[in-house]
């Protein structure tokens, strides 16, 4: 919802400077004391047993939206990160759940990143910050790779060119041929089925792209058991 955006990222930008600049005047102790207040704060949120809501409430009025944006951008800059506190407005303009994840995140992006450059500008990111969350990452992604089995393949022959990349149960991989031959094929892992001996098998679905200089552009679609 990019309207939702419009209203909530100008006066969010303005504001998060000001928790910066108030950030950077506070001694470390009130600091720390006033991030547990503000964490403690957010318990009931997490905590709060909520019931599932089926259905999605009329939009409201967006007209107080800049208001929320400048408490965001103001607790965002002087904390870091507004957690959930901020999480039943979205609900009231009558978003739905993908919707919110979505508007939320492109509020955050746009936020985290003038963040970013205010920090470096008034020198608050440190070597020691940076190695911190540089190892975060790496610890992070590695996490990722094992998890979701990400992986990629590239061999270049003398008239074929071939890339693959694996994510989870998905291989997308393109195919170069000469003189002018693209090949583009998802195939994908589907769940263990039972063949007609009673056996466990796995199959694989195949969509292929094909676009050639000679025979056009077509798809193809092909299922197989794995061996």
């Amino acid at each position: 919802r990019w309207h939702v955006v419009l209203h909530f990222v100008p006066p969010a930008l303005p504001a998060a400077w000001v928790g910066l600049l108030l950030l950077r005047q506070l001694e470390p102790a009130y600091l720390n004391l006033l991030l547990g207040l503000f964490l403690i704060s957010n318990l009931p949120l997490v905590l709060r047993r909520q019931r599932e809501i089926e259905t999605v409430p009329q939009a409201g009025n967006i007209a107080w939206l800049p208001v929320v944006g400048t408490l965001a951008g103001f607790e965002s800059g002087f904390t870091g990160a507004v957690g959930l506190l901020f999480n039943r407005f979205y609900h009231r303009l009558g978003l739905n759940k993908q919707e919110i994840v979505a508007t939320r995140a492109a509020n955050d992006v746009l936020l985290h990143l003038v963040k970013v450059v205010l920090y470096v500008s008034y020198g608050m990111l440190d070597r020691a910050t940076l190695t911190a969350g540089v190892a975060m990452m790496v610890i992070a992604g590695n996490q990722i790779v094992t998890k979701d089995r990400i992986g990629v393949h590239y061999s270049w022959e003398s008239s074929e060119i071939k890339m693959a990349f694996y994510w989870r149960q998905h291989r997308v991989a393109l195919e170069l041929e000469k003189p002018f031959e693209i090949e583009v094929r998802h195939a994908v892992k589907l769940k263990n089925g039972t063949s007609p001996n009673s056996e466990a098998v796995q199959q694989t679905s195949y969509n292929i792209l094909h676009v050639s200089a000679f025979n056009d552009i077509y798809i193809t679609h092909a299922n197989s058991p794995d061996s």
